[in-house]
């Protein structure tokens, strides 16, 4: 029952390191770096979400002058 010669940081009942207590970095590889893909699918959906916006850009400035000549047509009947 006496004091071990190690000591440890202290941890409250649930398994949490006390205020003081500091954690380690994960030791990480740049090999391991290379083959995460856990935010591969988030860029994915970027580069797709672009590409559709570039390719309405490009359909409203080639339709632009058609609709603007409709709406001045209609606007000009009242």
């Amino acid at each position: 029952m006496g004091a071990s010669g190690e000591t440890q940081g202290l941890s409250h009942a649930r398994g949490r390191h006390s205020a003081g207590h500091r954690t380690a970095r994960p030791n990480v590889s740049l090999g391991g770096f290379l083959a995460d893909q856990s935010g591969a699918t988030s860029i994915e959906y970027s580069v797709i979400a672009v590409l559709i916006s570039i390719g309405a850009i490009g359909a409203l400035m080639l339709i632009g002058p058609q609709v603007l000549a409709m709406f001045n047509d209609a606007g000009g009947a009242f």
